[in-house]
């Protein structure tokens, strides 16, 4: 599952307080170590589910009943007792009818004995069965997920299971379609079924859909049949077992753009007006099958694989065996694919048909072995196809979400104690999960790391499999025993804070470590690091493994002059760092040493920095380098004046033709800061760049110094459907727009859904400020109902708050009579 976020990424710089003298320390820890969440009793224990029955195969037989969001469908489920046995079965079937419950057995079928309480249909079988006996349950149902209560969770924002959008057809801006989504436990919202991760099933489902329709499922499309009444039947068979919750079904008017991997299908599942996107879109699909065959050691192992878009996804996507879903936001044009492709969720939900499909967490506890693993190979997929530097930016990107959240998210990677399973699907499983791996992977070595990988893979596939699975097979390929690393990085929270010093003298140089564990005083790691020593000739390099809250080490040179030491080389360690260089030594370290973090890390030094002569002139010739995010920063960092003719000049040039948004983004807001008015005609001009973003940043621009050509040129964009664009031109509408444009942004909010609209209503209040009291009351009431109707969303409440902010920012530092008492009714909404 791809979680749809959005991280603003923020460095913060924690105080060291003192050393405790007790200390506890990584290598001591129990193989397994529990630790409880501060706010949750430590009682609370997430047990992985019993398995008392195993559902070997399911077939069903299902219609969509369009006009009542209902699901017509008959279940045949082929079953054993897993090891007891027993003359009882509880079926999961969440918002049922349920119309028959039957056994077929030994060539006959009789009526059973049932209950059913809206959640689990509770069975008497005809007799004890054995470990030996197999039997066939046929369930007839009619599944209602519109009838669930609303579930979910900031990951995955509903789990009814099943999805009709626009099913009357009356809304005119969404497609009619129906899709599954099960992950959790929500598959029983739409077939009776074994509803846990541990359980694996092969499947057949029969399609019955409306001519004019297309069906998706896992597996292959074996026949389709025309019906007398002029419908459709699809047959789908997947003959490989898999977890009951990547079961999938889509229904609905798309058209299929095929490709091929090793003679295997590969589909794109386009909406009809972006059939020509399929490709610009999906197209590097099979070369991603095949790099993470070759990366992994194990081929690709399911029957084809099919990509599916649908509208109002309740994540970013998700994996369904050979037939993934992808939220509607992957389908761009042209112009919106210069910004960005969507590679890293096509990436992540590939490498889940190894890490998730293929070997499946055998609980949500265990949840990093299937995300840890998808969010890493975004890394994976960037580094081949577009290098090193590119991917270690992805990579810091990541773990700067994870910081920003880390003092709220104090808890292991491995939890037993999670309020609800959907909370597993957060920053730590996926963003610190993924760092974790890249860190073992150099701590390991290549080589053994992806030994350890294919092992692990192949030792359990069509399997579950827990931590300490992945750690075993790790120390069968190295012979260490690594308890150490998965003890401190998967089962304790947290992560050190490191302070690094040296004392240089003629025969070496001193190294003087400190750490302290960023919520716990007394834990200690264990933490090996490569350190360079660069001097005049050379560098030396030498291994180190700080196990104390303070240790010292001493590295012998013959250099007449060391440049500065570059310690964590690789800079994979999960921790807050602060480094004791001088500036000469951070000037060093940005010109000599070669990653990427190497020189970021230089860059934040220098922006606290900036205003010494000497590293002015490094970011002079920074603003070149060949790393986006450098380049960026040291744009942002740069003194600019209107005097330094060839700077600005360099600024404008930037701004015109540098081949990211990103750094043409900065070098426009830097010129906006220092004179916007003056590069008015430069902005204009940029109104036409092919990224929307830069045409999005130069609105922005016209803005600062031009506020009625800035709405002039927004009202002409109004119409726009890019997310970027979308934005400045409803700010500058809301900013300067009268009450007549009350009807546009009643209209995009009917076009959003979900944080979207969030923000949709963010620029209603910036619009509402000063309107009269009649249109004020009536937009703040649609802003109240959206928050109620999504109370239990973190956008909800954020387009309640962020209306109110945008609406006192516009009166709130006024003196005349209306904003004033406009103020008053805004600050008494606020509380």
């Amino acid at each position: 599952m791809f979680s749809n976020r959005v991280y603003i990424l923020s460095l913060f710089i924690v105080l060291l307080a003192s050393c405790k003298v007790n200390q506890k320390v990584a290598t001591n820890l129990p193989e397994v170590k529990i630790t409880g969440h501060k706010n949750r009793s430590v009682e609370v224990y997430r047990a992985t589910k019993d398995n008392y029955m195993d559902l070997l195969h399911t077939r069903l037989e299902i219609s969509p009943v369009w006009e009542k969001a209902q699901l017509q469908g008959k279940a045949w489920l082929t079953m054993k007792p897993y090891f007891y046995a027993t003359d009882s079965v509880n079926i999961d079937a969440k918002a049922f009818d349920i119309h028959e419950v039957k056994l077929i057995a030994g060539g006959e079928t009789r009526d059973l004995n049932f209950t059913y309480d809206s959640a689990v249909i509770h069975i008497k079988l005809n007799k004890k069965y054995t470990q030996n006996d197999t039997f066939k349950l046929f369930i007839a149902y009619t599944a209602k997920p519109n009838e669930l209560p609303k579930g979910g969770s900031k990951a995955i924002r509903e789990d009814k299971g099943l999805y009709f959008i626009n099913h009357d057809g009356k809304d005119s801006l969404k497609p009619r379609h129906v899709w599954s989504q099960g992950e959790t436990q929500a598959s029983a919202c739409w077939f009776p079924t074994i509803d846990i991760p541990n359980e694996k099933h092969t499947q057949e489902i029969v399609i019955t859909r409306e001519a004019g329709f297309v069906s998706l499922s896992n597996g292959k499309l074996l026949n389709s049949t025309k019906n007398a009444d002029g419908t459709y039947t699809d047959f789908w068979a997947q003959t490989i077992p898999h977890s009951v919750y990547l079961t999938m079904i889509a229904i609905g008017d798309y058209k299929i753009v095929k490709d091929s991997w090793r003679g295997k299908e590969v589909s794109y599942y386009m909406e009809p007006q972006y059939e020509a996107m399929a490709r610009p879109i999906f197209g590097r699909t099979p070369a991603m099958m095949e790099f993470f065959s070759n990366k992994l050691g194990v081929d690709f192992p399911w029957d084809k694989y099919a990509q599916i878009i649908v509208h109002d996804f309740v994540a970013g996507a998700m994996e369904n065996t050979s037939a993934v879903t992808f939220n509607n936001f992957v389908q761009k044009d042209t112009r919106e694919l210069l910004d960005n492709n969507d590679d890293e969720t096509v990436a992540h939900e590939l490498c889940h048909h190894w890490f998730g499909d293929l070997v499946t967490c055998e609980s949500w506890s265990h949840l990093p072995l299937n995300e840890s693993f998808a969010n890493y190979s975004e890394y994976l997929w960037f580094e081949h196809y577009k290098g090193r530097a590119y991917a270690d930016e992805t990579n810091y990107s990541d773990a700067e979400a994870y910081y920003k959240q880390s003092k709220q998210k104090v808890q292991p990677l491995i939890r037993f104690d999670y309020g609800n399973q959907e909370e597993m699907f957060d920053v730590l499983s996926y963003n610190k999960g993924g760092r974790v791996l890249h860190h073992l992977r150099k701590t390991l070595g290549d080589e053994a790391f992806f030994k350890g990988l294919k092992l692990y893979l192949t030792k359990f596939a069509y399997k579950t499999a827990e931590i300490s699975n992945l750690r075993q097979c790790f120390e069968e390929v190295t012979g260490l025993d690594l308890n150490w690393f998965f003890n401190q990085w998967f089962f304790v929270g947290g992560h050190p804070i490191l302070t690094f010093d040296y004392v240089k003298t003629d025969s070496g140089v001193h190294i003087y470590t400190h750490q302290k564990h960023n919520i716990d005083d007394y834990f200690v790691y264990k933490l090996l690091m490569v350190v360079d020593v660069y001097g005049d000739t050379n560098k030396i390099k030498k291994s180190i493994t700080i196990t104390h809250v303070r240790d010292s080490f001493f590295i012998k040179t013959k250099f007449a002059k060391i440049h500065f030491v570059n310690i964590d080389v690789e800079k994979t360690t999960i921790c807050e760092r602060i480094d004791h260089k001088t500036t000469e030594e951070w000037i060093a370290q940005f010109k000599m040493a070669p990653l990427f973090n190497d020189k970021l890390e230089a860059i934040k030094y220098f922006k606290e920095h900036k205003d010494q002569e000497d590293v002015q002139r490094l970011l002079r010739a920074a603003v070149n380098s060949p790393f986006t995010m450098i380049a960026v920063e040291a744009v942002k960092a740069i003194k600019l004046k209107e005097t330094d003719t060839g700077l600005v000049e360099k600024m404008i040039n930037l701004a015109q033709y540098h081949k990211t948004f990103n750094v043409k983004t900065a070098a426009i807001d830097k010129l906006v800061k220092l004179n916007a008015e003056k590069y008015k005609d430069l902005f204009f001009k940029l109104l036409s760049d092919s990224s929307y973003r830069v045409e999005a940043e130069a609105l922005k621009a016209i803005g600062q110094s031009d506020k009625k050509l800035a709405f002039a040129e927004a009202v002409k964009r109004k119409d726009t459907k890019n997310q970027s664009l979308k934005s400045i031109v409803m700010n500058q509408i809301a900013a300067n727009g009268d009450s007549s444009y009350y009807g546009f942004f009643l209209d995009k909010l009917s076009r959003e859904s979900g944080f979207q609209k969030a923000f949709a209503f963010g620029h209603l209040g910036t619009f509402l400020a000063n309107k009269n009291d009649a249109l004020f009351n009536n937009g703040f009431v649609l802003i109240k109902k959206f928050m109620d109707e999504n109370k239990d969303e973190w956008f909800g409440k954020f387009a309640y708050q962020t209306a109110i902010s945008n609406a006192l920012k516009v009166v709130g530092d006024k003196k005349d009579e209306f904003s004033v008492k406009r103020t008053e009714v805004l600050n008494k909404m606020n509380k």
